[in-house]
């Protein structure tokens, strides 16, 4: 907390201003970027999701080897997807995609590590 003092027409007042802290809560978007990062090292083709007039759709597409492409919705931590993206997810799922959502950047590339076919 500070005080300011104002001076009006000979008067001074006073002023309390409370400062609050505030949390900084990690953006979807470093999770992303973490992700997509750790994909193009391993040779991993990747596309955004940013399909013109159809919103809601999983953010990124990994374009795994042996044609599996694996849809990936990236969230805030704590955060789920919102209705519209849990109706396409379902959508993407019921016709045989892989679609998962994830808000931590360790869990989506091990799940990608996992959908990876192994070495010979």
């Amino acid at each position: 907390m500070s005080l300011v003092k104002l001076s009006s027409n000979k008067k001074t007042i006073t002023k309390r201003i409370v400062r609050k802290k505030v949390k900084r809560v990690e953006l979807e978007g470093p999770i992303e970027d973490r992700v997509v990062k750790w994909a193009r090292s391993k040779g991993i083709e990747v596309t955004k999701m940013n399909l013109r007039g159809r919103r809601s759709w999983p953010d990124r597409c990994f374009w795994i080897e042996g044609g599996r492409p694996v849809l990936i919705e990236f969230k805030r931590p704590g955060e789920g997807p919102n209705p519209n993206q849990a109706a396409i997810i379902a959508k993407l799922k019921e016709l045989g995609y892989i679609v998962e959502v994830f808000d931590d950047s360790d869990e989506a590339i091990n799940f990608l590590v996992g959908s990876m076919p192994l070495c010979s």
